[in-house]
């Protein structure tokens, strides 16, 4: 019987590569439109349209209403790509569906943060301010002392609220930076006078 992946030279064990996540069918919600053309795969719903490259370690087929995912060989990076692909894909249904949110807030004296046009507009206790422009795809809003940062791309969003972040990363002593609204910030005690 041959599997997946081959036979392990050290245990002599079988080596399972089978991806629990590519080998099941990624169903297409009816207000989803899911093209293929080549080697680019175009997901459009609600929230806008993305399009992503497929790789030739993968083959990728739609039907009417699911998509598969299959690995082009045994080999061990196309395994990994099976997966990896599939997770891509979902995402992409995610994003154009119900989109992806990113919230972060701030706390320090004197620090703000606005939106102006494409721009956003940082305040935090630097001799300059800081200003990042906002991807095309991305809509950020600003309230009190929180960044929200929105999309239908994960790795966008990610990435932008990323940057923000590293403008003025939190420190452990009075609390103060930018951190994400989940982010749990370990605390450190500061030096007593004697």
């Amino acid at each position: 019987v041959s599997y997946p992946g081959g036979v392990c030279a050290n245990c002599r064990k079988v080596i399972f590569l089978m991806s629990r996540i590519g080998r099941r069918p990624i169903e297409i919600p009816e207000d989803v439109t899911v093209s293929l053309s080549d080697s680019e795969l175009s997901v459009a719903g609600d929230n806008g349209e993305l399009v992503r490259s497929i790789p030739d370690s993968v083959s990728v087929s739609v039907d009417d209403d699911h998509i598969t995912v299959k690995p082009a060989s045994d080999e061990r990076h196309d395994q990994a790509m099976w997966g990896t692909m599939a997770s891509h894909i979902k995402n992409m249904i995610t994003g154009v569906t119900d989109g992806y949110e990113k919230t972060l807030t701030y706390k320090g004296i004197g620090y703000q943060a606005s939106v102006s046009g494409n721009e956003l507009h940082l305040e935090m206790g630097y001799s300059h301010d800081v200003d990042l422009d906002i991807p095309d795809s991305v809509s950020v809003e600003t309230e009190g002392d929180s960044i929200t940062v929105s999309g239908p791309d994960k790795e966008v969003v990610g990435q932008f609220a990323a940057s923000i972040r590293a403008v003025r990363e939190p420190e452990p002593y009075k609390g103060s930076g930018i951190q994400y609204e989940d982010e749990t910030i370990r605390r450190k005690e500061g030096k007593t006078a004697v």
